[in-house]
Order: C-alpha cells, then structure tokens, then sequence
C-alpha cells in the first residue's frame, strides 16, 4: 500500500499490496481491496472501495461511494464504473447488458443505498473478504443523505430511511425492476436511450395529459388525428440520430451513382406508372432504422426500409411542439436535424415544396385526401405554404396543361405537382386517371413519382450484397433465391434458412416483401418454401426475401418495454443538397412497427424524437 492521507478528517488505508491510493478528506476514506484496485476517494463524506482485480475506479463525492465488482468488469456504459460497480456476484454481472457502445450507451447504472437489510448477507456473498467489520462501523457513523455521481455531472440524492441497516442494490435509470422478461429470455436488456429523460417523463405523466395531446393535435390540424399518437416522445443522443442521417444519406447517393442499378430499377417500374419529366434527383426522402443488439452485445441500428417519398414533414413539427407544450419538455431538447431552426426549417420545405412557383399554382395531390390518414399533414401544409390540397384524380388536361379548381370553381394552371400519390393506391383501388402520366406535361414534380420506385425496397438487396453497408440486413430478390444463388448469398451471411425436406420448409429467419407497398402492406412473416414457390415465375421478381430483425425493447413504458423504429426525414431542394430534416418515430410492441399494426394498445403508435 502506498498511500494513506487524512486531511481535516480521518484516511484510512486498509488492503493488500497492489493497492495504490486511498484519501479522506474532510471525512473518512477507507479502501479495502485485492491487488489491481487503483483508485478510491471519499471527499467531504466516505469512499468505500471493495472490488476484486480489474476493477478501475470508484470514487465517492460529498457522500458515499460504494464499488463492489467482479474480476474483469471495467466497462459499463461510457467506459469506467463511476459511483458503482459491476455487480455484487456473479451472478448478477451476468444478469446486466455489458453496455459499451460509446453513441448509445450513456450512464447505465446507478447505486442505491438504503437501510432495509443487514449487509452481512448482501456485501459478503461469494466470500469478499473484510467487509462485515467496516460496513458495521459504517452503520453507527452514517446519517446523512446521499448524493452519488453519475456520469461526470448528473447526481442522484437518496434520502436516509433508517439509521442501522444497509443495504445495495443496482438499477438501471428509469427501469422497472418487477418488469417480467421479455421474449428472447436471456438478451441483454437495452437501458433507456436517455434514461434521465425517460425517467422523468414517467414519474410525471398522467392520463388526463394523453387528452390535452390530442386535443391540441386535433385543434390545431383541423380534425382529430386518424392514427394512434403514442403516449410519449423518445430522448435520445444527438450522435444516434446523426449516424441514421448519415447512413440514409450516403446509401441514397451511393444508388443514385449506379447507373447499372439505376438501369435496373428503372425496369421494375409497373407499367403504366413510368412518369415522363423524371427529376435529376429525389426533392424527398426517408430512411427507417430499427435499433437491435448486434453479435457484441451493443445498440445498433439497422436498416428497415428506404424510400425516395415525402412523409409527415408539416404534421411532425406540430406533434414536436405538442408534446412539449403539453409535458413541459425543456428548450434544451430539440428535433430539428441538419444544424436547421425552426425558421430554417419551414424555408428549407417551402424551396423544395414550391421551387421559383407562385402557391397559386402548385398543388399537393393525393388520392382522395380527405380521407387519408395522413390528411393533418396535408392540412398544415396548405396553411403553412399557402398550396391546393386536391384529388389527383380531379385534375383536368387541356393540350400539354393541368389544371385544377379552387374553392370558388376557377380553373387555375398547375405548375408544379407536391405528389402524395402512390401507385399501389392507384392499382389497388383500380383508379383510372385523367391524364397520361408518360405523356409530356408542361408541370413541375415537387417528388417526381419515378424516385418512389429508383430508392425503395428493391435497392435492399443491392446494398446488402455491396457489402459497404452492414448496417442493412441481408436480402435477395425471391426469384434469385428460389434459382440458387440468392439462397447461397444469404447463407453465407449467417441467416438461418433451417434444414430438412425443402418442400415443408419454413423460413422462421426471413421475411417476404412486396416491392412496390406502403406501410407494411403485404409483408409477410416465416414463409415456407410452398408459399414461396406458389408465387408465379413471373411476379418473383416483384418481392424479395430479407433477414428479419429482432427490434430490441428500449422505451420504458406502464405497459413494458416498448420498441422504436426510427425515421430520418431529408429534404433536396432544386439547387440544393440533401439535408436530413427532422425524425419521426413508431412504438410498438407488435410484430410490426406500423400503427395499424399495433391497435388496441397504450404507449405505441406515431412519436417523434428529441435530442441533447
């Protein structure tokens, strides 16, 4: 032992050789270790440090600091053990996510003390030696409140109960202890993405605010919101959403760079629907990432779906304000992406919305939009920008002109087209237009239809089979791996494809999906080898085959852990760049992260994120 100082106060030195520092001051400083403890301080309180080899460093502030580990348990959350340890046994180390994922993973544990139970059955389990005669002097010498550092700056204050008995225990921030386990067993649990927020969030909620939510959407949007609205936002790190943003950017011009895959799913689009006038580059796009625990055990995200399609740009600035309007969520949280304002923000939509165009003469249009679920988004849109909001089927040709009918029955000519229209829509509800969309319109396409087909669920399997993007699961066209070679492809990557007779073969690892669908419409889960097979030679090449992901759990919810599936809204204005704009978000606990997929359920539905 090297070191034992008191100043104003007692320091006490007690270990075995290999121990190199203990201090007290203003109080008591007492390190108990094996060979490998390094460092424990008590400042203006107690420092209590009792850990085996690897332990790194805990320190007690103003209070008690208690470390108890296990040999080899460094890590948890930003790197090092501050204000806890790992676990008092083995167990229990084996029971907690070893968390080290240095975006995702903040702040993991914290250290409660209270006086319940003796310690001699908590702290000495697994034979630590030396601990019964301290923690007994602890005992008569204690009676004040805790204040125990977490994570450099924020603290947590415990009150004394009790002034004999001395128990520790560990939890995470914000997590419910009695929460049954969840399906998966013995997966590592993911910890609240910021679990201050997430915290706080419920402790102070009640039902009655779920009702001012709605009620301000609904005011606000020009009708109640069709589609379930999720209890609660998300708080999440800056650093997670600005990876999503980069990656959906960067696999969007990575497509747009391939003129050979460009080529390709240009073929694919349905006849009919190959619009003339294509734009050099999408004015929209979206990218969905799940969250999942990768093969080290870390958060990561992966990609569910990207597609060069406008989304609930103007409705999800209204749900933003609404939630903190509602539950009081500070200015420090923010959602805008891209370094925008809110000022910026709406510019930077109305460029890439209008273009040089008069409002007078731009149009949203959408089948039947009056009665879309997405009608609160096309409302605030006609308000903020001043634009028409009509049925695409309503438009009127006359010789290489649209037009459409305001309010008042006047025939205004269109120069500009906010499409909201997609073909499956048109397929599915056998609507026939009044236009040829091939034929040559003196229009503009504010989101030219053709990009809803060039980046969409067809580019999957092309970034998964490049290799520059693990973050995108493995996938194959279902032709390709019926034929051989895509079934060879996604054994190669790992997917479990199961063994046996072919014939009554079920792919419990994949998912089969629809190119060409909007919102989960039409994707299915463990399909067989029969079902795969009754697809016709012709309409194979219309789906593909992906590995399915297991969202992990993240939000902490009344009705359990809930997942998340994050979308990045980016906008690309005529001159412009492609800028991620702000996020939405869709909580579920279903099998799929879509709204009409989790009915009949609390705390799910459309959310949005908020960031620090």
């Amino acid at each position: 032992m090297k070191l034992e100082s008191g100043f104003a106060g007692i320091g006490f030195g007690l270990g075995i050789p290999g121990m190199k520092l203990e201090l007290g001051f203003a109080g008591i400083g007492f390190g108990l270790g094996i060979p490998g403890m390094k460092l424990v301080l008590g400042l203006a309180g107690i420092g209590l440090g009792l850990g085996m080899p690897g332990m790194n460093e805990v320190p007690g502030f103003a209070g008690i600091g208690l470390g108890l580990g296990i040999p080899g348990i460094i890590e948890f959350g930003t790197g090092r053990v501050v204000g806890a340890a790992a676990a008092v046994n083995a167990e229990t180390a084996k029971a907690e996510p070893r968390a080290t994922h240095e975006t995702f993973n903040h702040g993991r544990i914290r250290i409660f003390l209270n006086w319940k139970q003796k310690p001699a059955a908590t702290l000495t389990e697994k034979g630590m030696p030396g601990t019964t005669k301290v923690l007994k002097l602890l005992q008569k010498k204690l009676r004040y409140r805790l204040l125990i550092p977490l994570y450099g700056k924020t603290h947590e204050t415990v009150a004394r109960t009790s002034r004999y008995h001395l128990r520790l225990r560990m939890v995470e921030l914000g997590y419910n202890s009695h929460q049954p386990e969840l399906e998966g067993g013995d997966r590592p649990r993911c910890p609240s993405l910021i679990p201050k927020f997430r915290s706080q969030f419920n402790e102070k909620y009640v039902p009655e605010a779920y009702g001012r939510l709605l009620g301000l959407l609904a005011e606000h949007c020009g009708g109640p919101v069709q589609f379930r609205v999720a209890e609660t936002p998300i708080f999440v790190p800056k650093a997670m959403l600005d990876e999503m943003a980069g990656l959906g950017g960067a696999m969007a011009k990575q497509l747009m760079e391939d003129a050979e895959y460009l080529a390709g799913a240009g073929r694919a689009i349905p006849a009919g629907f190959d619009v003339a006038g294509q734009t050099a580059h999408p004015h929209f796009l979206t990218a969905d990432f799940a969250l999942i625990r990768n093969s080290t055990g870390e958060l990561a995200p992966r990609l569910v779906e990207i597609q060069a399609f406008p989304s609930v740009f103007a409705y999800q600035v209204e749900l933003c304000a609404a939630y903190r309007k509602v539950f009081g969520l500070p200015e420090s949280l923010k959602v805008y992406l891209g370094g925008l304002s809110e000022e910026t923000y709406w510019d930077l939509l109305r460029r890439t919305v209008l273009g040089d165009r008069d409002p007078e003469h731009v149009v949203l249009t959408e089948v039947d939009p009056l009665h879309q679920k997405t009608f609160p988004d096309f409302e605030l849109t006609r308000r903020r920008l001043g634009i028409s909001v009509v049925d695409i089927s309503s438009l009127e040709p006359q010789g290489n002109k649209l037009f459409y009918r305001d309010a008042a029955g006047k025939r205004i000519p269109i120069e500009r087209i906010y499409n909201r229209a997609i073909a499956d829509e048109l397929i599915s509800r056998g609507i026939e237009l009044p236009f040829d969309l091939a034929q040559e319109w003196e229009v503009e396409w504010a989101g030219h239809p053709n990009w809803y087909f060039l980046i969409s669920k067809y580019s999957i399997p092309f970034l998964s089979q490049s290799r520059g993007f693990p973050e995108v699961p493995p996938a194959c066209f279902l032709d390709g791996f019926l034929a051989g070679p895509g079934e060879d492809f996604l054994r190669s990557r790992g997917v479990d494809l199961g063994t046996g007779s072919e014939a009554e073969r079920g792919y419990e690892s994949l998912l089969l999906k629809p190119l060409f669908s909007f919102a989960g419409k039409g994707i299915e889960f463990s399909p067989t080898r029969a079902r795969l097979e009754a697809i016709t030679q012709e309409e194979r090449k219309n789906y593909i085959l992906q590995e399915r992901m297991h969202f992990e759990p993240t939000i902490e919810t009344p009705f359990g852990r809930t997942q998340a599936e994050i979308r990045i809204l980016y906008l690309w204005p005529d001159g412009g760049e492609l800028t991620p704009a702000i996020s939405l978000v869709r909580l579920g606990r279903g099998k799929m992260m879509g709204v009409d997929h989790n009915k009949n359920q609390e705390w799910v539905g459309g959310s949005a994120a908020f960031y620090v």
